[in-house]
């Protein structure tokens, strides 16, 4: 039996597992059910994170939209890049706020401000 620390590591299981280069001899069906599965847990941790009202890390378990859905309960229109995964946040005529994968958005009651994550050079 494979034991899961986290439900990523979960997903992750159930993406290879929908792979029908690595088990030619699923059907199909069985196939969609792993890939059904690992998005639904992909769902569940984006659904989560959203959760937070004070903060939200930019991380590949989040949807398309998800981010924008935290920026606009705080009031502020949000434009979400998934090629390069990166979102651009602004309220009025504030200037705006521009985040990447792996940077934190917060909210302090006032203004959404980002948390920058450590870049290699």
């Amino acid at each position: 039996m494979v034991n899961f620390r986290t439900l990523e590591e979960l997903a992750a299981w159930h993406m290879q597992q929908a792979n029908p280069l690595t088990h030619p001899q699923r059907r199909a069906a069985e196939l969609g059910e792993h890939q059904e599965s690992a998005y639904f847990l992909r769902r569940m941790i984006g659904n989560r994170a959203i959760a937070d009202p004070s903060r939200l890390t930019l991380a590949g378990a989040l949807e398309a939209d998800e981010p924008g859905l935290w920026c606009e309960r705080h009031g502020y229109r949000c434009i979400s890049s998934w090629g390069s995964f990166s979102v651009m946040a602004q309220r009025g005529s504030e200037p705006p706020v521009a985040a990447t994968r792996g940077d934190t958005l917060v909210w302090d009651e006032e203004q959404i401000t980002v948390r920058y994550a450590a870049r290699p050079f």
